[in-house]
Protein backbone atom coordinates (compact mmCIF):
# COMPACT_ATOMS: atom_id res chain seq x y z
CA UNK A 1 0.00 0.00 0.00
CA UNK A 2 2.74 2.56 0.78
CA UNK A 3 4.14 2.15 -2.76
CA UNK A 4 0.72 2.96 -4.30
CA UNK A 5 0.42 6.04 -2.16
CA UNK A 6 3.81 7.26 -3.33
CA UNK A 7 2.92 6.72 -7.00
CA UNK A 8 -0.39 8.61 -6.76
CA UNK A 9 1.34 11.40 -4.84
CA UNK A 10 3.91 11.72 -7.62
CA UNK A 11 1.17 11.77 -10.27
CA UNK A 12 -0.70 14.47 -8.37
CA UNK A 13 2.48 16.51 -7.95
CA UNK A 14 3.26 16.23 -11.67
CA UNK A 15 -0.27 17.33 -12.62
CA UNK A 16 -0.10 20.35 -10.31
CA UNK A 17 3.31 21.27 -11.74
CA UNK A 18 2.03 20.94 -15.34
CA UNK A 19 -1.00 23.16 -14.66
CA UNK A 20 1.16 25.75 -12.92
CA UNK A 21 3.67 25.93 -15.77
CA UNK A 22 0.84 26.11 -18.31
CA UNK A 23 -0.69 29.03 -16.45
CA UNK A 24 2.62 30.87 -16.28
CA UNK A 25 3.08 30.72 -20.06
CA UNK A 26 -0.14 32.68 -20.71
CA UNK A 27 0.47 35.39 -18.09
CA UNK A 28 0.88 38.96 -19.42
CA UNK A 29 4.44 40.22 -19.59
CA UNK A 30 5.87 36.75 -20.12
CA UNK A 31 8.61 36.69 -22.74
CA UNK A 32 7.16 33.56 -24.37
CA UNK A 33 3.86 35.29 -25.22
CA UNK A 34 2.82 35.49 -28.88
CA UNK A 35 3.71 38.74 -30.68
CA UNK A 36 0.85 41.17 -31.21
CA UNK A 37 -0.58 41.47 -34.71
CA UNK A 38 -0.18 44.81 -36.46
CA UNK A 39 -3.17 47.17 -36.49
CA UNK A 40 -3.33 47.22 -40.27
CA UNK A 41 -2.71 44.48 -42.76
CA UNK A 42 -1.19 45.53 -46.05
CA UNK A 43 -1.83 43.04 -48.84
CA UNK A 44 1.18 42.07 -50.88
CA UNK A 45 -0.75 42.57 -54.11
CA UNK A 46 -3.70 44.84 -54.80
CA UNK A 47 -6.03 43.52 -57.51
CA UNK A 48 -6.29 45.78 -60.52
CA UNK A 49 -9.60 47.42 -61.30
CA UNK A 50 -10.94 46.78 -64.75
CA UNK A 51 -13.69 48.87 -66.36
CA UNK A 52 -17.16 47.38 -66.37
CA UNK A 53 -18.85 47.31 -69.73
CA UNK A 54 -22.42 48.51 -69.74
CA UNK A 55 -24.99 46.28 -71.35
CA UNK A 56 -28.62 46.71 -72.14
CA UNK A 57 -31.10 45.24 -69.63
CA UNK A 58 -32.51 41.83 -70.39
CA UNK A 59 -36.18 41.96 -71.31
CA UNK A 60 -38.21 39.07 -69.90
CA UNK A 61 -40.01 36.93 -72.48
CA UNK A 62 -43.62 37.84 -73.22
CA UNK A 63 -46.16 35.09 -72.64
CA UNK A 64 -49.64 34.90 -74.10
CA UNK A 65 -51.07 33.16 -71.07
CA UNK A 66 -52.43 35.30 -68.22
CA UNK A 67 -54.15 33.55 -65.32
CA UNK A 68 -57.83 34.46 -65.16
CA UNK A 69 -57.58 35.73 -61.57
CA UNK A 70 -54.81 38.14 -62.52
CA UNK A 71 -56.86 39.43 -65.45
CA UNK A 72 -59.87 40.27 -63.24
CA UNK A 73 -57.87 41.35 -60.15
CA UNK A 74 -54.69 43.19 -61.20
CA UNK A 75 -51.79 42.72 -58.83
CA UNK A 76 -51.02 45.64 -56.50
CA UNK A 77 -47.54 45.90 -58.02
CA UNK A 78 -49.08 46.75 -61.40
CA UNK A 79 -51.24 49.49 -59.90
CA UNK A 80 -48.96 50.76 -57.16
CA UNK A 81 -48.68 54.55 -56.89
CA UNK A 82 -44.88 54.29 -57.17
CA UNK A 83 -45.13 52.92 -60.70
CA UNK A 84 -48.16 54.77 -62.09
CA UNK A 85 -48.77 57.99 -60.20
CA UNK A 86 -47.15 61.35 -60.50
CA UNK A 87 -46.02 62.68 -57.10
CA UNK A 88 -49.06 64.99 -56.94
CA UNK A 89 -51.42 62.04 -57.56
CA UNK A 90 -50.07 59.64 -54.93
CA UNK A 91 -52.24 59.15 -51.84
CA UNK A 92 -51.49 61.81 -49.25
CA UNK A 93 -51.94 61.11 -45.54
CA UNK A 94 -52.23 63.66 -42.78
CA UNK A 95 -52.39 62.27 -39.24
CA UNK A 96 -52.90 63.96 -35.91
CA UNK A 97 -52.44 61.53 -33.04
CA UNK A 98 -52.47 61.67 -29.26
CA UNK A 99 -50.71 58.86 -27.41
CA UNK A 100 -51.27 57.90 -23.77
CA UNK A 101 -48.41 55.48 -23.28
CA UNK A 102 -49.35 54.43 -19.74
CA UNK A 103 -52.92 53.50 -20.77
CA UNK A 104 -51.80 51.95 -24.11
CA UNK A 105 -54.24 54.26 -25.92
CA UNK A 106 -53.93 56.14 -29.21
CA UNK A 107 -56.48 58.65 -30.54
CA UNK A 108 -56.10 59.50 -34.25
CA UNK A 109 -57.62 62.00 -36.68
CA UNK A 110 -56.59 61.02 -40.24
CA UNK A 111 -57.22 62.68 -43.61
CA UNK A 112 -56.42 60.81 -46.82
CA UNK A 113 -56.38 62.44 -50.24
CA UNK A 114 -56.80 59.63 -52.81
CA UNK A 115 -56.63 59.72 -56.62
CA UNK A 116 -57.91 56.78 -58.67
CA UNK A 117 -54.87 55.52 -60.60
CA UNK A 118 -56.65 52.56 -62.19
CA UNK A 119 -58.33 52.50 -65.59
CA UNK A 120 -61.65 51.50 -64.02
CA UNK A 121 -64.31 53.34 -62.05
CA UNK A 122 -64.19 52.49 -58.33
CA UNK A 123 -67.58 51.95 -56.58
CA UNK A 124 -66.13 51.67 -53.06
CA UNK A 125 -62.91 52.07 -51.10
CA UNK A 126 -61.15 49.33 -49.20
CA UNK A 127 -59.13 50.58 -46.22
CA UNK A 128 -56.77 48.11 -44.58
CA UNK A 129 -56.93 48.35 -40.79
CA UNK A 130 -54.46 45.92 -39.18
CA UNK A 131 -55.45 46.69 -35.54
CA UNK A 132 -59.01 45.56 -36.28
CA UNK A 133 -57.69 41.99 -36.54
CA UNK A 134 -57.55 41.94 -32.72
CA UNK A 135 -60.78 42.01 -30.68
CA UNK A 136 -61.27 45.33 -28.89
CA UNK A 137 -58.11 46.91 -30.33
CA UNK A 138 -59.72 49.30 -32.85
CA UNK A 139 -62.73 51.60 -32.60
CA UNK A 140 -63.88 53.74 -35.54
CA UNK A 141 -65.54 56.93 -34.29
CA UNK A 142 -66.33 58.53 -37.66
CA UNK A 143 -65.75 58.15 -41.38
CA UNK A 144 -66.54 60.99 -43.78
CA UNK A 145 -65.93 61.62 -47.48
CA UNK A 146 -65.14 64.83 -49.33
CA UNK A 147 -65.10 67.16 -46.38
CA UNK A 148 -68.02 66.05 -44.31
CA UNK A 149 -70.44 63.58 -45.92
CA UNK A 150 -70.75 60.89 -43.24
CA UNK A 151 -70.45 57.26 -44.31
CA UNK A 152 -72.59 55.07 -42.08
CA UNK A 153 -73.14 52.07 -44.32
CA UNK A 154 -69.52 50.92 -44.32
CA UNK A 155 -68.75 47.24 -43.85
CA UNK A 156 -66.22 46.13 -41.26
CA UNK A 157 -64.32 42.98 -42.05
CA UNK A 158 -61.37 41.39 -40.28
CA UNK A 159 -58.45 43.69 -41.06
CA UNK A 160 -60.37 46.13 -43.28
CA UNK A 161 -63.21 48.58 -43.76
CA UNK A 162 -65.10 48.81 -47.06
CA UNK A 163 -66.73 52.21 -47.62
CA UNK A 164 -69.24 52.59 -50.50
CA UNK A 165 -68.96 55.84 -52.45
CA UNK A 166 -72.00 58.05 -53.14
CA UNK A 167 -70.74 58.47 -56.70
CA UNK A 168 -68.27 55.96 -58.20
CA UNK A 169 -64.79 57.42 -58.54
CA UNK A 170 -63.74 57.62 -62.24
CA UNK A 171 -60.15 57.07 -63.41
CA UNK A 172 -58.10 60.12 -62.47
CA UNK A 173 -60.81 61.33 -60.06
CA UNK A 174 -59.86 62.14 -56.47
CA UNK A 175 -61.56 62.40 -53.11
CA UNK A 176 -60.83 63.09 -49.47
CA UNK A 177 -61.46 60.52 -46.71
CA UNK A 178 -61.51 61.62 -43.05
CA UNK A 179 -61.34 59.12 -40.22
CA UNK A 180 -61.44 59.41 -36.47
CA UNK A 181 -60.46 56.29 -34.55
CA UNK A 182 -58.93 54.91 -31.37
CA UNK A 183 -56.45 52.11 -30.90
Amino acid sequence: MPVMMRNSAWVSLLLILAFTLGACRSMPGNSTAQPALPDTVIPSRVPSLEPIEESSPVTPPVTDRIPSEEATHPSPALLSPETTAKPSQRPQYHLTAELDYDRHYLSVEEVIRYTNQTSETIPDLLLLVEPSRYPGAFRLNSLTLDGGTPVTDYQREIGSIRAPLQRPLPPGGSLQISLSYEI
